[in-house]
């Protein structure tokens, strides 16, 4: 019966010896599969469901890419901007007055139109027919018969704002001006107005005189409609 027990008992261990060298082996063998996925693993595109399947590692990696996204974003937004103002040939100038900054501490809505009042002035003069001596010898006149605005962002005390302007489309009696009121190249507020031609005396609509036609389509990047 003794030798029975030793025997049993050798051969309990000779089995444990051969089971922990077995799992020793799957262990090892399981640690080089890992090591070789892991490097050649290539993270997934974001949006991928395996992104969230897998580490930390995948998500920096998911956040890096978003925020390469992003920056190209605001750059191609920025591009477009410029591209915009590159169409206006009439760029002009100015800085925010401590008059025109209301208590909310931004530009006073109506002052944006007086903005572009002031340089659709210098764009007359840059066509060559400065307002109004320059109509009235065609017996002319403008009054405005629509006014648009579209705020997208505030402008503030001492910013320093370029006002943008072109003539969009020539009507048998009326001018269709744009306008853009940028700061860094980033647009503020567009504007669209129109003017009706008039005559001097009367104020009554008249077809706009051949000189101004000829010295808009002259002086625009781009062709009126």
């Amino acid at each position: 019966m003794v030798a029975s027990r030793a025997a049993s008992v050798l051969w309990s261990r000779r089995t444990s010896e051969a089971a922990s060298k077995s799992s020793h082996r799957e262990n090892r063998a399981s640690r080089s599969i890992t090591t070789m996925v892991a490097k050649s693993y290539q993270p997934p595109p974001l949006g991928s469901v395996r992104v969230q399947r897998h580490g930390l590692a995948v998500r920096r990696f998911a956040v890096r890419r978003f925020a390469v996204r992003v920056q190209r974003h605001g750059f191609a937004r920025h591009t477009r901007l410029t591209m915009a103002l590159a169409e206006f040939k009439l760029q002009h100038s100015l800085r925010v007055r401590w008059a025109e900054v209301d208590p909310q501490n931004i530009v006073f809505n109506p002052h944006y139109l007086m903005y572009f009042d002031v340089a659709i002035t210098e764009y007359w003069r840059a066509i060559g027919l400065s307002y109004p001596t320059g109509f009235s010898q065609y017996g002319a006149d403008t009054v405005v018969v629509k006014a648009t605005l579209e705020y997208k962002a505030p402008a503030r005390f001492d910013d320093e704002l370029i006002v943008a302007v072109r003539c969009a489309r020539i009507g048998r009696t009326s001018l269709r001006m744009l306008a853009e009121i940028a700061r860094d190249g980033a647009t503020l507020t567009e504007v669209e107005v129109v003017y009706v031609i008039v005559t001097e005396d009367g104020h009554q609509p008249m077809p706009v005189p051949q000189a101004l036609v000829a010295a808009i389509k002259a002086y625009e990047l781009q062709a009126p409609q």
